[in-house]
């Protein structure tokens, strides 16, 4: 009998072990982390714990990690650690450092260096990397690549008026989707930031820049929007309690060809290319709400009130595992400009208006999810 006893011991040890090395924690929100570390503990299964407490600080923020690092740099010092807090000394400079290259991104993007801000970004993306930020990315990216889909976009476009032809701030607007409540009810979203793979410039006095020019353009712009919305800012302004930065994939630009970036007739690209898009995206992420803000395109035009540059995006939410599209508001944003032709400054002014007074002060804040709730001056001409 004892020696049964011991083998249905052993047995059942072996099982829990083998279904310990089968579970994919990566996938597992920080509440279950949480939990499944403080069983690890009672059960006396360290190894396993230790496994968990690395996951759970390969997803931690940066204020988090300044923190606990000084944390760690004081009982160093306490415990006379030379080695030890020499260590966290110099991780605890870059950390500082990243912080500061923030605020001289900003200032070089509001003093338009964008070569300074491009070079910070870099410098910025480094050291996060030096200290653990997205450990777990390196890997995942080896593995993982974009693929550039020829087929999505199109030249047979409706026109995209306002009624009556007036120009305004943001509008026209259009809603697809049938889970909007799902959005709406979240209480976290993960932000992809903006992709401008399938757009187009159309601007016939725009022709003849070099792809390296066009490039630099694209860049600035990015770099330029991101200043002027956030996630925390969209957290802000949506009422969510957690909308987090994800892997910026505005670079998956960098698969097409620039050379045809710039065209003098109509482009768009259709709600069911933006399914199309968001099945291709390569995410670290395998759960949740991803947004995203997909450029469809980006135009030049003349109105009595001046020249304007107009940008055309769908503001999309997505279900991370399968792909499904579950609300996306297709609004335009203008800013009348000085007559500087193609300023990445003017785009970025024209998708803040579209995101921030079309989508969110138009449709988000007053609970539309239907193009019958949209009020009729914003709606585009029939």
């Amino acid at each position: 009998m004892k020696i049964k006893l011991i083998f249905i011991s052993i047995l059942f040890f072996i099982v829990q072990n083998i279904f310990s090395q089968t579970i994919d924690y990566s996938k597992m929100t920080i509440d279950e982390l949480k939990t499944v570390k403080e069983k690890a503990i009672t059960e006396e299964d360290y190894g396993l714990a230790q496994k968990i407490k690395l996951e759970i600080e390969s997803r931690k923020t940066l204020d988090q990690i300044k923190k606990e690092t000084k944390e760690d740099l004081q009982t160093a010092i306490n415990n006379n650690a030379m080695a030890e807090s020499e260590r966290l000394k110099d991780k605890l400079e870059k950390i500082e450092r990243i912080e500061s290259i923030t605020v001289d991104i900003e200032d070089a993007v509001s003093n338009e260096d964008f070569n300074k801000a491009m070079e910070l970004k870099k410098e910025k993306e480094s050291l996060l990397a030096k200290v653990n930020m997205n450990s777990n990315d390196a890997m995942f990216k080896q593995n993982n690549e974009f693929v550039y889909n020829e087929n999505i976009g199109s030249s047979n476009c409706l026109e995209y008026a306002n009624q009556k032809g007036k120009l305004v701030m943001v509008g026209p607007a259009a809603i697809f989707g049938a889970k909007s409540v799902d959005v709406y009810e979240s209480d976290n979203i993960i932000f992809y930031g903006i992709d401008i793979t399938y757009s187009k410039y159309i601007n016939k006095k725009f022709k003849g820049k070099s792809e390296d020019e066009i490039g630099k353009i694209l860049d600035e712009f990015n770099i330029i929007a991101n200043t002027k919305i956030s996630a925390r800012d969209y957290e802000n302004w949506m009422k969510k309690k957690e909308i987090i930065q994800g892997e910026d994939i505005f670079f998956n630009y960098k698969k097409r060809d620039l050379s045809n970036f710039i065209t003098e007739s109509k482009y768009c690209v259709s709600f069911s290319d933006i399914e199309e898009i968001v099945k291709g995206y390569v995410l670290k992420e395998t759960e949740g709400i991803g947004m995203v803000n997909i450029i469809s395109n980006i135009s030049r035009g003349k109105s009595i009130a001046g020249s304007f540059e107009r940008v055309l995006l769908y503001i999309t939410f997505f279900d991370i595992k399968s792909r499904e599209v579950l609300f996306s508001v297709k609004m335009a944003g203008t800013q009348l400009n000085g007559g500087f032709t193609g300023k990445s400054t003017d785009w970025a002014n024209a998708y803040k208006n579209a995101a921030r007074l079309g989508f969110i002060d138009l449709i988000y804040k007053e609970n539309i999810t239907q193009n019958n709730q949209i009020p009729l001056k914003y709606r585009p001409a029939e």
